[in-house]
C-alpha cells in the first residue's frame, strides 16, 4: 500500500505542476495580449479560445491533487455524529458511489474526443483539431477516476487493518 500512495502522490503532484505551467501560460498570453491590445488596438488571434481550452484542461489536471490532497469541502455534521468505524465505513462508501460515477463520466469524456476525432471537428478560432483538447480533458477525467479508485482502495485497506489492530489489542 505504501507503493500504491508513492505512485499516486508522484502522478498526481506531476499533474498539478503541469496544471500551474498551463495556468501560468494563460496568464502570461492574457497579459501580452491585454498589453498589444493597449498598444496597438489588435489582439493574439486566437487567444480566447486557447485560454478558455487551456483553463479548462488545467482545471481537469488540478482535480486529481486536490482529491488526493482532501481539498474538497464535505458536510461534517452527520459524520462527527458517528463513531470512528461507522465514519470510516461510510467515506468509504461515499468514495466507491464517487468511484463509480466517475467511471461513467470519464467515459462520456473519451466518447466526445473520439466522435470529435471521427466529425472532424475543430475549433472555432483557430481550425484546430477539437479531439486534441478534447482527448486531453478526458486524460484528466481518466487520471481523477484512477484517484478515487485509489482512495477506495486506501481507504478500504484502513478499514481492515485498523479492525485487525483493534481485535490484537482486545
Amino acid at each position: 500500500m505504501e507503493k500504491l500512495k508513492r505512485i499516486n502522490e508522484k502522478t498526481w503532484n506531476f499533474c498539478a505542476y503541469i496544471s500551474g505551467i498551463m495556468m501560468f501560460c494563460v496568464a502570461v498570453m492574457v497579459l501580452v495580449n491585454v498589453i498589444l491590445r493597449r498598444l496597438t488596438s489588435c489582439s493574439i488571434i486566437g487567444c480566447t479560445e486557447l485560454v478558455r481550452y487551456f483553463m479548462c484542461i488545467a482545471a481537469s489536471f488540478a482535480l486529481m491533487q486536490n482529491e488526493w490532497v482532501d481539498g474538497n469541502v464535505r458536510v461534517t455534521i452527520i459524520l462527527e455524529a458517528l463513531s470512528e468505524k461507522k465514519r470510516k465505513v461510510l467515506d468509504l462508501v461515499c468514495y466507491i458511489i464517487t468511484s463509480v460515477g466517475f467511471i461513467f463520466i470519464t467515459c462520456f469524456m473519451c466518447r466526445q474526443a473520439v466522435e470529435a476525432l471521427n466529425r472532424g471537428a475543430q475549433t472555432t478560432d483557430l481550425f484546430m483539431p477539437m479531439w486534441i483538447f478534447s482527448a486531453i480533458l478526458a486524460l484528466g477525467f481518466v487520471f481523477l477516476t484512477l484517484c478515487f479508485w485509489s482512495r477506495a482502495v486506501l481507504k478500504a485497506y484502513a478499514l481492515v487493518h485498523s479492525e485487525k489492530e483493534g481485535e490484537k489489542m482486545t
